[in-house]
Formats: structure tokens, C-alpha cells, sequence
């Protein structure tokens, strides 16, 4: 039996993606369902958006960015106002978007850098 605690925490590490369901599954001895169940639990009681669950062909498909900026937890998101709740989604769908297309950037202005995410030849 998986105590409430344990249970908040694995949702915890599914939600910040650290974790996927399946490898808490395998780390924590619970089914995938009851993972996916812990993380959804964990969402509804911090007032994040619940999120369908992706198939496994979707998530073959996301592509992890190496994230060089300042990671933010609940409480900072808390904390902003709405514009800059605004600003950083704008920078996330703009980071999911070259993601996409096989590049990240580093840097800005005169210092940016484009960096391929695949070991395949492109032209960037």
C-alpha cells in the first residue's frame, strides 16, 4: 500500500518530468494507471491544468530540451503577474516550436546560438 505522502510525491516527480508514469511504475512497484492516477491527484490539488494522458506514439515524439534558464516551481508562477505568466508561455510555446524543428537557441542577441537537438546533417 502507497501511503498519501508517497503517493503526492511520486505525482510530483511525474508532473515536474522527472519521471514518466511507466518509470515510476517500475521504480515505485505500482501500475502505470495508479501513476498516471498520482500525478493527475497531484495537478488537481496545486491548480494545475489537467492534461489528457498522451499515447505512446505522442511520446515518442516529444523532444526534452536541455533547459539552460531558471527552472520555476509552483510557488514562482504563484508569485508572477499576469504578464509575465503571459511572457513565459510565450517563451515555452516558442522553445516548443524549435524543438519541433530539431533546434534549441542559447544565448541572445549578437551571442545567439543555434543548436542542432539530432546527430543528423541539417541546414540551420
Amino acid at each position: 500500500m502507497v501511503s498519501k505522502e508517497q503517493r503526492v510525491a511520486i505525482g510530483k516527480e511525474i508532473v515536474d518530468g522527472l519521471i514518466t508514469p511507466i518509470e515510476a511504475s517500475q521504480k515505485y512497484g505500482i501500475s502505470r494507471t495508479s501513476a498516471q492516477k498520482y500525478a493527475t491527484d497531484y495537478r488537481r490539488a496545486n491548480g494545475l491544468p489537467i492534461r489528457p494522458h498522451a499515447t505512446e506514439k505522442n511520446k515518442s515524439q516529444v523532444v526534452k530540451l536541455k533547459n539552460n534558464a531558471t527552472s520555476f516551481d509552483l510557488e514562482d508562477y504563484q508569485s508572477m503577474s499576469k504578464e509575465q505568466l503571459i511572457e513565459e508561455l510565450i517563451k515555452a510555446k516558442i522553445n516548443e516550436a524549435r524543438a519541433k524543428k530539431g533546434y534549441e537557441v542559447k544565448g541572445d542577441g549578437q551571442n545567439k546560438e543555434f543548436i542542432s537537438l539530432s546527430n543528423k546533417n541539417s541546414k540551420l
